[in-house]
């Protein structure tokens, strides 16, 4: 039995059950890539996976010992229903990934924020206390800034804006 022949057998299977790859791992106890990789003809799983994979979902053994797929399939129709054909698999599930995030990026985006924000104020800050801007005259204080300055500013609002939002949803997604 060929390597692509056990991938299409456990694929046949799992369109037969109804299943998801990360259904057939869950029974199996690897991974949903492993699976994956079996139903690809990447790798293949060893004898007491399958055997273990037979038992738990009530298939006889006999349906990956065939001699060819069509035998095999013969051998399913003695089972609940007829296999249909199998989904092509995508490399990954979209639950899958909803629920592996972890936020990593968004906690590096954060710390990157907030010490863009802390070296921006503390370069405008010794920038200005060092030379004075101002001119207090009797009824109006006037202000001159250079555009490094004005750019400094509007750097630090925004990562200070950055900040919060990065923030929000962080503490969003600790609340799920």
């Amino acid at each position: 039995m060929e390597i692509e022949d056990i991938g299409e057998r456990i694929c046949a299977l799992r369109a037969k059950l109804g299943l998801k790859q990360k259904d057939i791992a869950a029974v199996c106890g690897v991974s949903r890539q492993s699976v994956g990789r079996w139903e690809q003809g990447l790798s293949v799983p060893d004898r007491t996976t399958l055997a273990s994979l037979c038992e738990k979902l009530g298939v006889p053994h006999d349906f990956f010992t065939a001699p060819d797929m069509s035998a095999a399939l013969e051998i399913l129709k003695g089972c609940v229903n007829e296999p249909t054909a199998c989904p092509q698999s995508s490399p990954a599930d979209p639950e899958d990934f909803r629920q592996k995030r972890t936020g990593k990026g968004a906690v590096i985006a954060l710390i990157i924020c907030a010490s863009l924000f802390v070296l921006s104020a503390a370069w405008f800050i010794i920038v200005y206390v060092a030379a004075p801007k101002y001119d207090v005259t009797a009824y109006t204080t006037i202000i001159s800034l250079s555009f490094p300055e004005i750019f400094a500013i509007l750097v630090s609002i925004a990562a200070l804006a950055a900040c919060i939002i990065l923030a929000y949803m962080l503490i969003k997604r600790k609340k799920k």
